[in-house]
């Protein structure tokens, strides 16, 4: 009767050990490259950008993303840095769209958007962002973690328009627009 006793008490250890455990979904790597096109609000230092594309990993397509970023005002404050000669604060969100279900995610405070004058051709800026993931559906219903993403979405100010003249000179934002982007950090589910 003893040995009944210590064996049950020992399995009943055993299954409170180990259950927590069996439960918790590990942190998964994520390394993705984003690529598609953006809507700017405005011709010069956009307050927002809608931003919207494919997912792939490793050249797999692994689904779509969608979102806005807007930025706040633009100052000198980055001119000594890697990019210029404006940055701004970034707040906004994107969803993941991916195999078994979507993720949304926030940028942190200290994400910032990038001017980077590269001269009149091209009228790039770049994103770094530091986004949590905030929410998901299906698969991804209790997802969190954190992701850094670093975008640029650039506008190719001497594509011809319909006229044949360089497509900025109409004002009304013709020219083409292209986005890359790195998403980077850990999803656990």
């Amino acid at each position: 009767m003893n040995r009944l006793v210590v064996a049950a008490a020992l399995w009943s250890a055993t299954v409170l050990a180990v259950s927590p455990v069996a439960g918790a979904a590990p942190a998964k790597s994520v390394s993705y490259t984003l690529t598609g096109s953006a809507e700017w609000n405005a011709l010069f230092l956009p307050s927002s950008f809608a931003i919207s594309g494919e997912v792939t990993d490793w050249h797999r397509s692994l689904g779509t993303y969608a979102g806005t970023v807007s930025a706040g005002t633009y100052t000198p404050s980055c001119a000594d840095g890697p990019y210029g000669p404006n940055c701004a604060p970034a707040s906004g969100s994107i969803t993941l769209a991916l195999e078994g279900g979507s993720i949304t995610a926030v940028a942190e405070p200290g994400s910032l958007v990038n001017q980077r004058f590269t001269g009149p051709s091209l009228d790039p800026f770049v994103f770094l962002l530091t986004l949590s993931v905030t929410s998901g559906t299906r698969g991804y219903a209790h997802a969190h973690g954190t992701l850094s993403l670093v975008y640029d979405t650039t506008r190719n100010n001497l594509s011809p328009d319909p006229t044949g003249a360089p497509c900025y000179i109409d004002g009304v934002g013709t020219c083409p627009i292209s986005d890359t982007g790195a998403l980077t950090g850990t999803i656990t589910r």
